[in-house]
């Protein structure tokens, strides 16, 4: 390769944001926003996974199976605007994505030449279509491992086969904390000494309060923040619970619920069931920006998972100077410090305990060294060249 030469990468991602599901895989956007940032050429290929049960007529005008090349956000996305004829938790429909997949990125090479590395978000589904293209053409790949599903689901022989082909014909494989490489070495059969932790990161730049959210936290309202999708391993009703026990002690204190799923509607009722009604806002989709003003106003940050292979979300808050309680559940172990939050266990005794031992210690949190510790290990600015090194090394 030439001195002087830039690599070309592009990204295939298992999941990334569409028209109507922005939050879609939004992590792997803003990652690879920051990696075009450090002056990398990469281009996203997207197969858009888009379910029937949203079709409408005037959804269809917009995503009809068409190719689309665009500048989104200053990085280059060639996608196919495609509706899920058959889900791809089934196998057809997996193969059919994958193959459509194939034939997006043969359209992507005929016009722009082959890329030197494919950068793989999850070898389910995109791990079979760099592994196809390395048959075939030997252009390498490396793996970024996120999913959820390898703590959560039964892993079949078929897909462990499938999953330890992709992985040992990558480059490199990636996870995103240190508690997710021991589970799925331990899940796949996949050596461990082969596998790279490298943590989420974000745009600590944007994440980024004014200095006068530090000078007085009484001036906030005494709230409790959380976001997440409502589904049920977020175990949002979990906190609730806990939040009943902290409210008998701490009646001032609001809770705040960003985010919408299928639990929401059952979360409500919860709250409406334990009379915290007066003091529990569900507050809906949260885009970036307001999710960023909800960290402004709040005190905590709580993340109640049942599983997390790292926890985005928790950087966030912790970029915004926000103390975090969250589940020991995978992700949060490799980010959380004394210093910086408290990790509890999966019942709802612990997590209100806590809570409420943040609370009483408030003061002992240093909101600038809470964010000072995110910009100097989770910010893009340090992640980013990590990969871009990655990069170099697999080409």
């Amino acid at each position: 390769m030439e001195p002087n030469y830039t690599p070309k990468i592009v990204v295939l991602p298992s999941y990334y944001p569409t028209k109507f599901y922005n939050s879609y895989g939004n992590f792997f956007e803003e990652q690879t926003k920051l990696i075009r940032k450090k002056g990398c050429d990469i281009t996203v290929i997207f197969n858009e996974k888009r379910s029937l049960k949203s079709f409408n007529l005037k959804k269809l005008r917009y995503a009809h199976f068409q190719k689309r090349f665009k500048i989104e956000e200053n990085v280059p996305v060639f996608r196919r605007m495609n509706w899920n004829i058959i889900p791809t938790k089934f196998d057809l429909g997996q193969k059919i994505w994958v193959k459509n997949s194939i034939d997006l990125v043969n359209s992507y090479i005929k016009k722009h030449g082959k890329p030197d590395l494919f950068h793989v978000h999850c070898a389910f589904d995109a791990g079979s279509v760099a592994k196809y293209f390395k048959d075939k053409l030997q252009i390498p790949y490396i793996i970024t491992e996120h999913s959820t599903f390898f703590a959560l689901s039964k892993i079949s022989s078929d897909q462990k086969k499938e999953a330890l082909s992709i992985y040992e014909n990558a480059e490199k494989v990636i996870v995103v904390s240190n508690p997710f490489k021991q589970l799925l070495s331990e899940k796949i059969g996949f050596e461990k000494s082969k596998i790279y932790v490298v943590p989420n990161f974000i745009d600590t730049s944007y994440f980024n309060p004014e200095s006068n959210i530090f000078l007085n936290s009484s001036g906030k309202g005494n709230i409790i923040l959380t976001v997440s999708h409502h589904d049920y391993k977020k175990r949002i009703d979990r906190l609730l619970d806990a939040f009943k026990i902290i409210s008998e002690q701490y009646q001032d204190w609001k809770l705040i619920i960003g985010g919408e799923g299928t639990e929401t509607n059952n979360l409500i009722s919860k709250a409406k069931e334990l009379n915290l009604q007066d003091k529990v806002a569900f507050v809906g989709f949260l885009t970036k920006e307001q999710v960023r003003n909800y960290m402004k106003i709040a005190n905590i940050f709580v993340l109640p998972s049942d599983v997390e292979t790292f926890g985005v979300v928790v950087i966030e808050a912790m970029a915004m100077g926000l103390p975090v309680v969250a589940t020991a559940s995978g992700g949060p172990e490799d980010i959380i410090t004394k210093e910086t939050g408290i990790l509890v266990g999966h019942n709802t005794g612990s997590l209100a305990n806590g809570i409420i031992e943040l609370i009483a210690n408030y003061e002992c949190y240093d909101k600038m060294q809470i964010r000072s510790y995110i910009v100097n290990n989770f910010s893009g600015e340090t992640i980013a060249d990590k990969y871009i090194e990655m990069y170099s090394q697999s080409i």
